[in-house]
């Protein structure tokens, strides 16, 4: 992601061993050296986050986006145990540190009912503030494209989807991803993301929601 100013932020996990993973985002200067003025871990640049849910310590960030205040979300997901994965936000304020008034502790993690894995693959804010992020939910054995909306606080909002904060589409049978989303001028919400159609066959996927 690349800001106003030319730099740029980078997010993905880091590995401590023994299958604990935490988010972990990174800032660089233009010149793509490490920005000495970001980070919480002592090393120029450098922020990690953990959510360390149950007894499975695996967190990979996906994405990420930059709120009007200059605040960082990262999206990703959260191991809850070793069958059990959830939607995960965090968000960390320009220099790096957690957000404590975002979610519980800066982090926001959001299940879909009956899902063992719900995997988060993008991230975007619409015209109020509100955060949506895409990605699938695993239903019936396979993965259907899902949505959640958060507020500003971390907290669902309500008044979207099923009035839970979430949305899902069932499709074909196959598995099918939300990769990327865009909030339109008139506040609709386009998802974009793949499509299984056949064994070996893969086409792309738009949808649009109110």
């Amino acid at each position: 992601l690349t800001l106003a100013d030319g730099r740029l932020l980078v997010a993905g996990s880091v590995d401590w061993g023994s299958g604990d993973q935490d988010f972990l985002v990174g800032r660089l200067l233009a010149d793509g050296q490490p920005d000495p003025t970001f980070g919480n871990t002592g090393s120029a640049g450098l922020s990690t986050v953990g959510f360390d849910l149950g007894s499975d310590f695996t967190d990979e960030a996906a994405a990420l986006a930059i709120d009007s205040q200059g605040r960082i979300l990262v999206a990703g997901a959260a191991d809850v145990s070793s069958t059990n994965r959830d939607f995960a936000v965090t968000r960390l304020l320009a220099t790096g540190s957690v957000d404590s008034t975002f979610g519980t502790n800066g982090r926001a993690v959001i299940g879909y009912p009956n899902a063992g894995v719900d995997v988060a693959r993008a991230v975007t804010l619409d015209g109020s503030g509100r955060i949506l992020v895409g990605g699938a939910t695993h239903t019936a054995a396979t993965f259907d494209c899902a949505v959640v909306r958060l507020l500003d606080s971390g907290a669902p909002d309500v008044t979207f989807g099923g009035g839970e904060g979430r949305w899902y589409a069932l499709h074909d049978g196959g598995n099918d991803y939300v990769n990327a989303l865009v909030v339109q001028p008139d506040g609709r919400i386009v998802l974009a993301g793949e499509n299984w159609l056949a064994a070996g066959l893969w086409g792309w996927m738009v949808q649009r929601l109110l």
